[in-house]
């Protein structure tokens, strides 16, 4: 099968500090809601270290943004609780689309081995645009977070 997963940006912003975690959540989990993308907590893992706590969450956010093509968002904080103020977090930001996300070009053979080409030949202007879209939507979520993380945007 030929893989349908284009990558899109990535980012992992850390900051170690005073960090808002409430405000940060809430704020990027409006971002989900504004630009439309479903969302779904996939990871939730705590356990107390030596050091602190320490807690990992993913959230995954999805959005149709056309037939054929689903942008993927990945959000995931690993954070090190030293104190009730002072954390240390990492952030990573991944995103990516699947294409022939319905899974059209895959219920036969022939269409399988036909999708690569079908890509290349009708529907590279139209990834590549979509790509530019997605970029630009990370884009804005990375500005939020280095904003509500007090770091340079």
């Amino acid at each position: 099968m030929i893989d349908k997963k284009v990558k899109g940006p990535k980012m992992t912003l850390k900051k170690e500090g005073t960090i808002d975690l409430d405000s940060l959540y809430s704020n990027i989990k409006s971002w989900f809601d504004e630009y439309d993308y479903s969302f779904n907590e996939d990871t939730h893992q705590q356990k107390t270290t030596q050091k602190g706590k320490s807690i990992k969450y993913t959230w995954t956010g999805k959005r149709e943004a056309t037939e054929y093509i689903q942008f993927i968002i990945e959000v995931k904080f690993y954070i090190t609780e030293y104190s009730e103020k002072e954390r240390k977090l990492e952030l990573e930001i991944e995103s990516r689309m699947e294409l022939d996300h319905k899974d059209k070009w895959q219920d036969t053979e022939v269409k399988s081995k036909v999708f690569k080409i079908f890509n290349t030949l009708f529907k590279n202007d139209e990834i590549g645009s979509f790509k530019k879209k997605l970029s630009e939507e990370v884009a804005n979520l990375i500005k939020l977070a280095k904003q509500e993380l007090n770091l340079e945007t």
